[in-house]
């Protein structure tokens, strides 16, 4: 953890209770579907949570855990089933208000057997990135990072650019709440672990190495 992060959740212990908040809430948001804490098989990383498709996870955003003008959010993700299940979009992360998606990161259906993993930002219009992930398979771990700010749009996976959008505005406003791997409606939810999710506030992963 640096100076940078804003929330950090390593999901070692049970309860999904973040390990550090820079609001000092560090809990989760009243929810009877916690996802369950699991061990990551990876010596590295400890435990990792097991979200289901109507598993509801979420921290607040009110108090510094989340910077609208620059910011990183970022996860590791491991499928336990097909990546969006029967609906057509799964959430991995989102950022609502007033029933707006302002900001998210989703899994989408497209035609045929492709998958592919959207970034979007919603102000006045969509700003969006898209990339292909048909070719994950379940079991295998991957890093998704997104960040905004003075250097557009960024989205990696496993570390490497899968994909630009020159918006750089961030966000205008955001909601009391982000949830994890899930949406507000049961059913939208990965069937996946996730494991090290963190929010900063900076954009993580560009060409220098120090801002990891």
């Amino acid at each position: 953890m640096d100076k940078h992060t804003l929330l950090l959740c390593h999901f070692d212990a049970d309860g999904c209770k973040a390990d550090y908040a820079a609001s000092g809430n560090t809990g989760t948001l009243a929810s009877n579907a916690l996802p369950e804490v699991v061990p990551a098989d990876r010596k590295k990383f400890g435990k990792c949570i097991m979200m289901g498709r109507k598993s509801i996870l979420g921290y607040e955003i009110n108090g510094g855990n989340f910077s609208n003008d620059v910011g990183t959010v970022e996860l590791w993700i491991n499928l336990n089933g097909p990546i969006a299940g029967e609906k057509e979009i799964t959430y991995l992360f989102v950022n609502e208000r007033y029933n707006t998606e302002r900001f998210f990161l989703r899994f989408v259906k497209k035609a045929g057997s492709s998958v592919v993993l959207e970034y979007g930002i919603l102000e006045g219009q969509l700003y969006n990135i898209v990339a292909e992930v048909s070719a994950w398979k379940i079991g295998e771990w991957h890093h998704v990072a997104a960040s905004w700010g003075p250097g557009g749009m960024r989205l990696h996976i496993d570390e490497k650019l899968a994909g630009t959008n020159a918006y750089a505005g961030g966000l205008s406003r955001s909601d009391t709440s982000m949830l994890v791997g899930c949406y507000k409606a049961p059913g939208f939810g990965c069937d996946a672990k996730i494991d090290e999710f963190r929010v900063s506030d900076i954009q993580r992963y560009l060409a220098s190495k120090s801002n990891k």
